[in-house]
């Protein structure tokens, strides 16, 4: 993938998985998006060898919920 789709799809995935961990824990988005950006997931997603970005937003906040209760997250199941 070329850089330019890469960080367009980068900007999509967190901006809905923000928005995802903001609704569900009934936070601002600024929180939210700060929490996010020093997650271990991030860090993942943001390094397009990982390709995270194959997984949803929905996928990744999961990975995010059970990063920051567990302090580690495992890879979703493909179907």
């Amino acid at each position: 993938m070329n850089a330019a789709r890469f960080s367009m799809m980068l900007s999509l995935l967190a901006s809905q998985t923000i928005k995802e961990i903001a609704s569900r824990h009934k936070m601002p988005e600024l929180e939210a998006a700060r929490l996010f950006y020093k997650s271990k997931v991030y860090r993942m997603l943001e390094n397009e060898k990982t390709k995270f970005w194959h997984f949803s937003y929905m996928s990744l906040c999961m990975m995010y919920d059970e990063e920051k209760e567990k302090g580690s997250f495992a890879m979703p199941e493909e179907t």
